[in-house]
């Protein structure tokens, strides 16, 4: 399109630049239908999810169990910190004692 737009357009007109929309929308189904949403995963989701199946995908399907229940647990402690600073906001305290 660089090179050759102005020549195109003087050849053929505005046409010129439907294939280019039709690749695009092309392009934008493919990734709309065919790729996974990866928000929010971890990696070890996210390698699960590109991992071909057998025994190779069951060990990261575990391994990737076994992170997230890391990953809960160390939020639920960080929960209870969150709880414990709002209880003492409400009571007008300044200084948190954990």
């Amino acid at each position: 399109m660089v090179f050759g737009g102005g020549t195109g357009i003087s050849a053929v007109g505005p046409k010129i630049f439907i294939w280019p929309l039709i690749c695009c929308f092309l392009a934008a189904a493919y990734v709309w239908y065919y790729c996974p949403e990866t928000t929010g995963r971890t990696l070890e989701e996210i390698d699960v999810l590109f991992a071909k199946p057998g025994p190779h995908r069951d060990a990261l399907e575990q391994a990737a169990v076994e992170s997230k229940s890391r990953r809960n647990s160390a939020h639920s402690g960080q929960q209870v910190y969150a709880e414990k600073a709002s209880a003492a906001h409400l009571e007008g305290k300044n200084e948190i004692h954990v």
